[in-house]
Formats: C-alpha cells, sequence, structure tokens
C-alpha cells in the first residue's frame, strides 16, 4: 500500500533524489509497512524504498512520534514533563505565517511552483538589501492552506547562501507574534538560539523578524504583529 504521491514520485524522480521526497509520503509508507509487514522486514524494505537511513522506526512508532494521524495511544512519559515549556508561539498570540523555500532564481520557478502546490503568484519578487535576499509570495488557492515564501539570495554574502549549496528547498517556518523580545525570551528560554537579532524586512513594510534555530535545526522565523 503506497500513498499517491510516493508511486508518482518514485515513477520519474531518480534514486538518488528520492531522499528529498515528501516526509508525509515516508510517513504513509512506513505506517503501511508496519501493519503489514513483519516487523523484521519492513525496516529494510523501507530504507531500500526511499535510499534514507532510517533509525529508530520501532521507536519512533513506540513513543507515538511518527505519524502523527496514526493509531497511535501511547502517551505521556518525558513528553509530560513539557507541559509548562510552551515556548515562544503560545505566550506570543502566534499565527503561522508562511514557509520559507530556498531556490537559485525565483522567476525561473515560480510558476511551476505555483502550479506544485495550488497556489497563486501575483507577479511580484521583493528585493530586500537588509536580509540580503529576494522573496515572492504564493497565495493558496484552498485558504486552509499555508502561504509559501520562495528566497533567492541577493549578494553573495546573502545568509540563504550556504544552504542553496546544499541543494536548497525547505528552509524555515515562520510565526507571526505580538511581540518579538518576549518571543525571543520565551524561545531562549525553551533552549533554542538566536541566529538574527530584530531586523526590519522590506517584505513585510518595515516590521521587524527574528530569527530562531532548535538543537535539531528548526530554522524559525519571528515576524512582529505591528510595527514598532
Amino acid at each position: 500500500m503506497q500513498c499517491a504521491a510516493w508511486a508518482l514520485c518514485t515513477s520519474v524522480v531518480p534514486s538518488n533524489q528520492r531522499a528529498r521526497m515528501s516526509a508525509q509520503c515516508v510517513q504513509e509508507r512506513l505506517l503501511a509497512l508496519r501493519v503489514s509487514t513483519p516487523a523484521s522486514n519492513w525496516h529494510p524494505q523501507l530504507q531500500a524504498e526511499t535510499g534514507m537511513k532510517i533509525q529508530g522506526g520501532d521507536q519512533i512508532m513506540a513513543q507515538g512520534t511518527w505519524p502523527r494521524n496514526g493509531p497511535i495511544e501511547q502517551r505521556g512519559g518525558k513528553d509530560s514533563a513539557q507541559v509548562d515549556r510552551v515556548g515562544p508561539l503560545v505566550g506570543g498570540n502566534a499565527i503561522l505565517h508562511h514557509l520559507g523555500f530556498v531556490v537559485s532564481s525565483i522567476s525561473a520557478v515560480a510558476d511551476e511552483f505555483a502550479v506544485s502546490i495550488s497556489a497563486r503568484w501575483d507577479g511580484e519578487i521583493i528585493h530586500d538589501p537588509i536580509q540580503r535576499v529576494r522573496v515572492a509570495f504564493f497565495s493558496p488557492v484552498d485558504p486552509r492552506n499555508p502561504v509559501f515564501e520562495l528566497v533567492e539570495p541577493a549578494s553573495e554574502v546573502s545568509p540563504v547562501g550556504n544552504f542553496l549549496k546544499k541543494g536548497g528547498g525547505l528552509h524555515h517556518v515562520c510565526y507571526e507574534i505580538d511581540d518579538l523580545e518576549s518571543g525571543l525570551r520565551e524561545a531562549r528560554g525553551v533552549g533554542l538560539v538566536t541566529v538574527a537579532d530584530p531586523a526590519p524586512a522590506v517584505a513585510f513594510g518595515g516590521r521587524r523578524i527574528a530569527w530562531v534555530c532548535s538543537k535539531r535545526r528548526l530554522l524559525v522565523e519571528l515576524l512582529e504583529r505591528n510595527r514598532k
């Protein structure tokens, strides 16, 4: 049993690129193998299909952390100790603003990208000399889905340059919050590291943004709700 996206991707994507396929597909395939295949066989079978080194699969399933929508029953344990550590998003009245995707050229991929995520692009590319990037925003046809931002470097010292050299792709998640300073304090309180202090962003009408990163390399952009 395979998800439709998995079947489509594996029919057209070279095997050496499958490791970058949708995590959702891998999760669905993992669950399917876990249900239909003996425990001793599902792990190597999935690894062979994706080209990915899947570690701790049985432990992940047992702990109820993968997939999120699967028939998970186990709860509690260490996770229950984190209830009071809400981080910057709950305290900051956070709302998901967009997902950032790094490319070498926005104009070269924009139309194809818009179709692939069922979104609309107004043709605008915004140059931000402060952040040293160019960006474009893609609004979903279905408002239940997230906005995407394409980001390309605007100089040789762009902060996304090194990421692009590694292939680019999904880069960050952005949340809009009430106050950057308190959001950064709360982020540091739960172990996130500030990687860029507050600075105005042209793409958001001068509203400030800041960047934090988790120990697991989740890069989060924090966008202040109101301009100061």
